[in-house]
């Protein structure tokens, strides 16, 4: 029998938008997470669907805001992908 366990998927637009208003570059945030401009970049523009929680947490405390609220934590499933589809179209909208 599968557990199910918990993960992060990510909100793109909300966090291009926490940028943009902060002024903040990839490399400024890239550097004050701790993380390579590559990830904070794919996390931005949606092309990484999902994230460690400690990543996510130094994201938010970046962009001043209260945790979970840039990122959702879903329990996985047997079909992961679907999930996580199923949030980035309810992000679009």
């Amino acid at each position: 029998m599968r557990v199910a366990s918990m993960r992060l998927i990510v909100r793109p637009r909300l966090i291009r938008q926490l940028m943009d208003v902060h002024g903040l570059t990839i490399r400024g945030v890239a550097e004050q997470v701790g993380t390579s401009k590559t990830t904070i970049e794919q996390i931005r523009d949606g092309q990484r669907i999902d994230t460690d929680a400690g990543v996510a947490a130094r994201l938010e405390q970046v962009l001043r805001v209260e945790p979970l609220s840039l990122f959702c934590r879903i329990r996985e499933s047997l079909a992961p992908e679907a999930d996580a589809a199923d949030v980035r179209e309810s992000d679009a909208a």
